[in-house]
């Protein structure tokens, strides 16, 4: 059985509305996740899905390090991360589900959710495939002059791949605002970590390329939070690459599909002990920030948004035949700035003046 994850010390809650509305995102992607994994199950989603069911708190507390303007880029978890960064719920089951109301209008599913508006770059199907691109976006903030971070979430499985050490070698050359969390789950997917690694501490992989190493309790949204935000501002003021280890562990669930708690009785009475809903909710009923008729009605409040999400997702069409290369976003002619990209060559450009720049390059 794993050691449990525990914080050195509890750190102060934040405001009493901002305590709440992260408890409310954490409990909406448990309750995503928990009706995904039925739906999966049930043969209503295909391709792939990965559970966050004990990501909650990372997932959460990281991205509300970022401001607005930062961007964000994750793995396979990607529906959670949209979850987090504002996306709908129902353009997001919609998403899994294939169907032209998703966030993607279909074509992404469960590993590719991406909103650029919401500045969430997505999620990749490739083990640190996201890496160079976290570079490259973080590059270009700094060519363009402008104040703003990118944060990789990656899992601890992708610093054994040679992308991590090209990405990590570039930002540290370049010195580019990028945020690294790499999950260290102690529930791994595959394998644990030092036993896919020759050397498995982060710390030095990461000291190597000359980088400044965090670590906080991923379990715990407030350390999360507090140690990402010190990350994200020594990206932002000092423009140097920061690599956070936030240690996790995600629920005995078994199978990707499988979204309830299963495993021995010990294994899931230790992870329930540290489930992240349980000990945040819990202790803001202790000090007096939440009572019970008002935790219950932000449970029942999720569970209404998914089911409603859920309800639009199968009323949704599915993408019509011939469209899947109409909207493409690409870099072109060298020059800065998204283009728009459609099926008759048709470009668009949003330019960056030279007047709105933050910072220089």
């Amino acid at each position: 059985m794993n050691t449990p994850v525990t914080s050195a010390h509890q750190r102060p809650l934040p405001d009493p509305a901002i305590a709440r509305e992260w408890l409310a995102a954490m409990q909406l992607i448990r309750r995503f996740d928990e009706r995904a994994g039925e739906l999966y199950a049930a043969g209503q989603i295909g391709g792939f899905l990965h559970l966050a069911v004990g990501e909650e708190a990372t997932i959460v507390g990281a991205s509300r390090a970022l401001e607005d303007r930062d961007w964000l880029l994750t793995t396979y978890r990607a529906h959670a991360h949209a979850l987090a960064r504002g996306t709908e719920p129902s353009r997001v089951m919609a998403e899994l589900f294939g169907r032209v109301g998703g966030v993607c209008h279909g074509r992404g599913g469960a590993m590719h959710v991406t909103d650029v508006e919401r500045r969430f770059l997505g999620g990749f199907g490739l083990v640190g495939g996201h890496l160079p691109v976290a570079a490259g976006a973080a590059m270009a903030s700094t060519y363009q002059g402008r104040a703003e971070v990118t944060m990789c979430v990656l899992g601890d499985g992708a610093t054994s791949n040679g992308a991590f050490a090209e990405s990590l070698n570039l930002a540290a050359i370049w010195n580019l605002p990028v945020v690294l969390v790499v999950t260290r789950s102690l529930g791994g997917y595959a394998a644990p970590g030092d036993a896919a690694a020759a050397a498995a501490d982060l710390v030095r992989k990461a000291e190597g390329f000359g980088i400044k190493t965090l670590a906080c309790n991923g379990m715990d949204i407030l350390d999360t939070q507090a140690v990402c935000a010190e990350a994200v501002r020594i990206a932002r003021t000092e423009r140097r690459p920061v690599l956070v280890e936030a240690t996790n562990h995600r629920a005995p669930t078994g199978a990707m599909s499988a979204a309830k708690i299963k495993g021995d009785k010990d294994e899931v009475a230790a992870w329930k002990a540290r489930d992240p809903l349980a000990q945040f909710g819990d202790r803001l009923v202790e000090v007096g920030l939440l009572d019970s008729s008002e935790r219950a009605r932000i449970q029942m409040q999720a569970n209404s948004s998914i089911e409603q999400a859920v309800s639009f997702a199968g009323r949704s069409p599915h993408p019509a035949a011939g469209s899947l290369y109409d909207e493409l976003y690409v870099l072109h002619g060298g020059e800065p700035g998204w283009y728009g990209v459609d099926a008759r060559g048709t470009t668009t450009q949003a330019e960056v003046a030279p007047h709105e720049r933050e910072v220089q390059p």
